[in-house]
C-alpha cells in the first residue's frame, strides 16, 4: 500500500497542488519558500486529520456497521487553535491560503494497495469562528466504508507518520518522559528535546537492535574501525534518579561521552535512523517525512544515506524535502520533484517530464537536473560535475541515443540509485577518430574511481558486416579497455524492427493511445496493423532492390574503406579489415544481398525507411507519423507494457 496521489487546496502558500507521487521515495526540490516544507506539513496535517476523526462506531449508520472504523461522520469535530501540532503556524488564518479562512481547506490522499485497488480519503478544514477550527470527511454520507475497512485490513491505525527536522544540538540533560510527551514532541518537530529518550526506548528492546542501529549508523558516516562510534545506554540511566543517559565511544578512545558532544551532522542522522526504526515493520504504512536530511552533513555522507533509505522502503513511504545541491544530484530522476514555487501546477517525477533539452553534435548529452540546479541558483559546470559523479558514462552516436537508452535503463535498472550520463561523439567516424583521446584525458578524471572505468560504448552497426563489427567491439574492449555493443541493427530507430510480431503490438498499443477515431478495438487494430506491417515491408524490399545500384554498392566499399583506415590508425595497424578493395566490393554485395534474402532487412533500413514504413501503417488511423517526435513516444508505450520489451534489439541494456 502506498500513497499515490496528494491534493492540497489553500493551504497557507498553495491554491491547487497535485503531486503524483513515487510508491517509496519521494524527493521535493525548490528554492527558498517554494513550498517544500509547506508540503510535508499538508502530508502531517492530512494524517492528523485522520487520527483526531478515526474512530469505531458505537451504532449502525447509513453506510457503515457498528463496530465499523469511520472517520467522525456523525458531524463536523471543532479543534481549538493550537491543537493541531503538525504545522507551525504564528496566527489562526496562517492555515489558510493567503489568510482568507473563507476558503475551505482540503487535504486529499488517495492510496493504492498491491492489488491496484484506490481508495481517495479527504479532509475539509474550516473555520468555525476566529480561534476553532472545523475538520470533516469530505463526501463523508457516501464514502464507502466497507472499502474503507477491508482495505486497511479492519486495522486503519497501522497507518503511522514520523516527521523529522534538522537538528543542531541537544540539550546537555534529558529527563525521562512519557510516550505520550515523547509522541506529541515529535509531531512538534521538537524530537530533539527526546532523543535521548527514543535511543533508550529503542535499545531496550533488544541488544541486537542496538547492534544494528550502531551499523546502520557507521555504515552511513563511513567511519572505519579507528573512528568507529557505538552507542550505548548505561546502567546509570534508570527512571530512579529520572535521568536518561545515552554514551558514545570512539574508536581506540573507550571513554564514554555524552551524546550532547557529537556534531549536529551526526545528531542528524542518528534522528533520522530513529524515525526509520520506529516505524515498525508489521504497519500497514508508515509515512517518513524529512524536512532537509541532509542538513549539516558532508556529500558523501549524503550519498550513502540516500542508499540507506531505500534499503527502509519497505512499508514505508519517504519524503524529503532539500535544495542541497550534491543530496539533488546523487538522487535518481525517478524520485525527484521540482516545486516552481507557484500556487498552482502538478508534480511528477522530473524522470517523467519532456524537458526541452538542447541537443549537441558533441559533448555530454543535459542531465534532467540541470534546469532545477540553476534554478537553485548555480550555474558551472553542471554536466562535468555530474559526469564525474554518475556512475556510469556511455558514449552514443547521438542525441537520440541517448534519449531511449535513458528510458531503457531506467526501466530496467535492479538498482534505481544508479546514475547514468551521456557523452554524444556524433557517429561512428566520430567514435573511430577520437575515442581515444577521450581515453586519456577521461583517465585522469577520478571521484572515487577514474572516468574512464565508469565509461562503455554504444554505437550503429551502419553498413558493416557482423563479422567486421564483432572485431571491432572486442577489439575497442581489449586494446581500450571499453566495454563496446551495438544494436543489432542499421540505426537504433530500425532495431524496433527485429520482431515484427511484436513491433505489430507496440503500434497499436501507440495508435489506441493516440489516435482520435472513436471506437476503436484493440483486436481489429492488431489484425489490420499486423497486416499493413507486411504490405509495407514488402513494397520496401522491392525500393530496396532498386536502391542497391552500381553506383550505391560503390558508395558502401568507400565506406568500409573509410572503416578500414580509421581501424588502422586506432589499432596501430592491427588490420581487422584486411581486405583489398577488390575483395571489399565483392564482400559488400554478398553481405546486402544476403540481408535482403534472410529477411533481416532492420540490417540496412536506414531512419528514413523507419519513417516512411510506419507512417504508411499510421496514416490509416489518421496519425501523421514524424520519427524525430514520435519515435521516443512508442519507446514511452513499449516501457510501459513488459510484453513489449525487445530482448533482441537491447539486451546489452542489463550489461550497462
Amino acid at each position: 500500500m502506498f500513497i499515490e496521489k496528494i491534493e492540497i487546496k489553500n493551504f497557507k502558500s498553495f491554491k491547487d497542488i497535485k503531486i503524483n507521487l513515487n510508491q517509496e521515495l519521494n524527493i521535493f526540490t525548490g528554492v527558498n519558500n517554494s513550498g517544500k516544507t509547506t508540503l510535508l506539513e499538508a502530508i502531517a496535517l492530512w494524517h492528523e486529520c485522520f487520527t483526531k476523526l478515526l474512530s469505531k462506531a458505537k451504532r449502525k449508520g447509513n453506510n457503515f456497521q457498528k463496530g465499523d472504523w469511520i472517520l467522525g461522520v456523525a458531524s463536523n469535530k471543532l479543534y481549538p487553535f493550537g491543537d493541531l501540532v503538525n504545522v507551525r503556524i504564528p496566527f489562526f488564518e496562517d492555515l489558510f491560503y493567503q489568510g482568507n479562512r473563507k476558503q475551505k481547506i482540503v487535504l486529499s490522499a488517495t492510496f493504492k494497495n498491491r492489488d491496484g485497488v484506490k481508495l481517495e480519503i479527504a479532509f475539509i478544514i474550516g473555520s468555525s469562528n476566529s480561534s476553532t477550527y472545523s475538520i470533516e470527511l469530505q463526501h463523508a454520507k457516501r464514502f464507502p466504508y466497507q472499502q474503507f475497512n477491508h482495505f486497511f485490513n479492519n486495522n486503519p491505525q497501522q497507518l503511522k507518520i514520523f516527521y523529522t527536522s534538522p537538528i543542531d544540538a541537544i540539550e546537555d540533560q534529558e529527563d525521562f518522559a512519557t510516550p505520550s510527551y515523547i509522541k506529541i514532541r515529535i509531531e512538534k518537530r521538537r524530537s530533539y528535546e527526546v532523543l535521548r529518550n527514543r535511543i533508550f526506548s529503542l535499545f531496550s528492546s533488544t541488544e541486537t537492535t542496538r547492534i544494528q542501529f550502531n551499523l546502520d549508523l557507521n555504515s552511513i558516516l563511513g567511519t572505519n574501525n579507528s573512528k568507529k562510534l557505538d552507542l550505548s545506554c548505561p546502567k546509570t540511566s534508570t527512571k530512579k534518579n529520572n535521568r536518561v543517559v545515552v554514551n558514545y565511544v570512539s574508536g581506540n578512545d573507550k571513554r564514554p561521552k555524552d551524546i550532547a558532544l557529537l556534531g549536529s551532522g551526526t545528531l542528524q542522522i542518528i534522528n533520522i535512523l530513529l524515525s526509520l526504526y520506529e516505524s515498525e515493520e508489521d504497519n500497514q504504512l508508515n509515512l517518513i517525512l524529512l524536512d532537509e536530511p541532509d542538513s549539516h552533513l558532508h556529500r558523501d555522507i549524503q550519498d550513502r544515506l540516500i542508499f540507506k533509505l531505500m534499503s527502509f522502503a519497505n512499508k514505508r513511504q519517504l519524503f524529503i524535502s532539500t535544495h542541497n545541491e550534491s543530496f539533488i544530484r546523487k538522487s535518481a530522476h525517478q524520485n525527484l520533484f521540482h516545486l516552481s514555487g507557484t500556487d498552482t501546477q502538478e508534480l511528477s517525477p522530473i524522470s517523467q517530464h519532456n524537458l526541452d533539452m538542447p541537443h549537441t553534435k558533441k559533448g555530454i548529452y543535459p542531465d534532467l537536473i540541470n534546469p532545477i540546479i540553476r534554478d537553485l541558483g548555480s550555474n558551472s559546470g553542471l554536466d562535468m560535475i555530474n559526469a564525474v559523479e554518475c556512475d556510469r558514462l556511455i558514449f552514443v552516436e547521438g542525441n537520440s541515443d541517448a534519449q531511449v537508452l535513458k528510458l531503457l535503463l531506467n526501466k530496467n535498472l535492479n538498482n534505481k540509485h544508479t546514475k547514468y550520463m551521456f557523452w554524444v561523439m556524433g557517429g561512428i567516424n566520430s567514435i573511430l577518430e577520437d575515442i581515444r583521446h577521450y581515453k586519456k584525458v577521461f583517465e585522469q578524471i577520478k571521484n572515487n574511481r577514474t572516468l574512464w572505468t565508469k565509461s562503455a560504448l554504444v554505437f550503429d552497426r551502419d553498413t558493416l558486416n557482423d563479422h567486421h563489427l564483432e572485431l571491432i567491439k572486442k577489439k575497442i574492449k581489449d586494446v581500450l579497455n571499453l566495454p563496446a555493443y551495438t544494436y543489432p541493427s542499421y540505426t537504433m530507430e530500425s532495431s524496433i524492427f527485429t520482431n515484427q510480431n511484436k513491433l505489430a503490438c507496440l503500434l497499436t498499443a501507440w495508435i489506441m493511445s493516440t489516435s482520435t477515431i472513436e471506437g476503436l478495438h484493440e483486436g481489429d487494430v492488431l489484425a489490420t496493423v499486423a497486416d499493413e506491417l507486411i504490405e509495407a515491408i514488402n513494397k520496401y524490399k522491392q525500393t530496396i532492390q532498386q536502391r542497391y545500384d552500381d553506383k550505391k554498392y560503390e558508395n558502401i566499399v568507400q565506406l568500409y574503406k573509410n572503416y578500414r583506415e580509421k581501424t588502422n590508425k586506432l589499432f596501430n595497424k592491427q588490420e581487422l579489415i584486411n581486405e583489398n578493395d577488390v575483395q571489399l566490393a565483392t564482400l559488400v554485395r554478398v553481405n546486402i544481398r544476403s540481408i535482403i534474402a534472410s529477411g533481416h532487412l532492420y540490417k540496412i533500413m536506414t531512419k528514413e525507411d523507419v519513417q516512411n514504413i510506419i507512417s504508411q501503417v499510421a496514416k490509416k488511423y489518421d496519425l501523421n507519423f514524424n520519427l524525430e517526435l514520435n519515435f521516443i513516444d512508442i519507446i514511452k508505450t513499449a516501457i510501459s507494457q513488459d510484453s513489449f520489451w525487445f530482448d533482441e534489439a537491447w539486451g546489452f541494456v542489463k550489461d550497462l
